[in-house]
């Protein structure tokens, strides 16, 4: 597939888009999976998202001292590895007990990657224009979840456990494989000299606080996601279930409640891949793009999908929602170091 000797650029374009299919094939139903098959109900539901949620706040800090002092590669192959430990075990355990304690491991895992991803490419591809990188990398990752959406519906018409279970093995696949081809030349560690794992967790505790202190940029995109994740629970966990209950949706031949909702991620991923193409037409042209209009938009569509108690206005609105949220996360990472 690739040599050792590989360009980490294209390296980081095969990942973004496999994690991508892995992971989309495992959540685009994952809510009607906990519905259906668990059969949760809503507090379980919105327990499971907290859970998932704290774990990742939780397991930010110390899974960030791999990446800093150890190696940002060795943190993306751990993540890997948990993300599909924690997909088989929701899949193949369809109780409430595995699915939450599932929610902590691929929730750890996410950690482990998010970050430690973007540092790696940022430093192994110093000549190319980190935006660019990044927003390519998410057109990858757009592309792979499209085809991730398409194969978990068809899977999950079939039996809702096995785009989880597939898609956690997948991602186990993935792990194995950036093992072989994954490089990595130009890390060096936060902290130069060792003093053993919990006093250079410390240090590095202290000089990152030093360092987000003497940035207000920082604090304001930490308060932006704290923000975000707390808003955004309630939607992600329950906005399924309110199709269910509280709209009538339409059954047109194959079109079935299951396959509604991968048409609804599906076009939110076609349109989040029309969107990025233009967000990296703006900034070849003008040399920026407005990440407030990115979060604006998204809000708005989260907004009026859950205010709306009629298919059409719900469905719309979810799939704009869908599209602008794809591009939170690259838009945001243009604001972060890339060290």
């Amino acid at each position: 597939m690739f040599a050792k000797n590989s360009k980490a650029y294209s390296v980081y374009l095969l990942f973004r888009f496999v994690c991508s299919l892995a992971v989309s094939m495992s959540t685009v139903l994952s809510i009607v999976y906990h519905l259906e098959v668990v059969q949760l109900d809503a507090f379980q539901l919105v327990l499971v998202g907290t859970v998932q949620e704290t774990s990742c706040f939780l397991f930010e800090m110390p899974t960030g001292v791999v990446a800093d002092l150890y190696s940002r590669r060795r943190s993306v192959l751990i993540g890997m590895f948990l993300y599909g430990l924690g997909f088989l075990m929701e899949g193949a355990l369809p109780w409430f007990a595995p699915v939450l304690l599932a929610q902590v491991v691929w929730g750890c895992g996410d950690t482990f990657i998010t970050g430690a991803l973007e540092a790696w490419i940022a430093s192994e591809e110093e000549d190319k224009p980190i935006d660019k990188v990044f927003l390519r990398g998410s057109q990858m990752g757009q592309i792979g979840g499209v085809l991730g959406v398409v194969l978990g519906t068809l899977l999950g018409n079939i039996n809702l456990q096995m785009p989880v279970i597939l898609g956690g093995s997948l991602c186990l696949l993935l792990g194995l494989v950036m093992v072989r081809i994954m490089p990595e030349t130009n890390f060096s560690p936060a902290i130069e000299e060792r003093q053993g794992l919990l006093k250079d967790f410390v240090c590095l505790f202290k000089l990152n606080l030093g360092f987000v202190k003497g940035a207000p940029v920082l604090l304001t995109l930490l308060a932006i996601t704290l923000c975000g994740g707390l808003a955004s629970e309630g939607f992600d966990r329950l906005s399924t279930a309110h199709f269910l209950d509280d709209t009538v949706i339409p059954v047109i031949g194959p079109l079935n409640s299951v396959t509604w909702f991968g048409v609804i991620s599906l076009i939110g991923s076609g349109l989040g891949i029309l969107a990025s193409q233009l967000l990296i037409a703006r900034m070849e042209k003008k040399g920026t793009v407005s990440r407030t209009s990115v979060v604006m938009s998204t809000s708005a569509g989260i907004s009026c999908a859950w205010f709306s108690s009629r298919w059409g206005g719900a469905f719309g609105s979810c799939c704009w929602c869908s599209c602008w949220r794809g591009l939170c996360a690259p838009s945001r990472s243009l604001c972060w170091p890339p060290g």
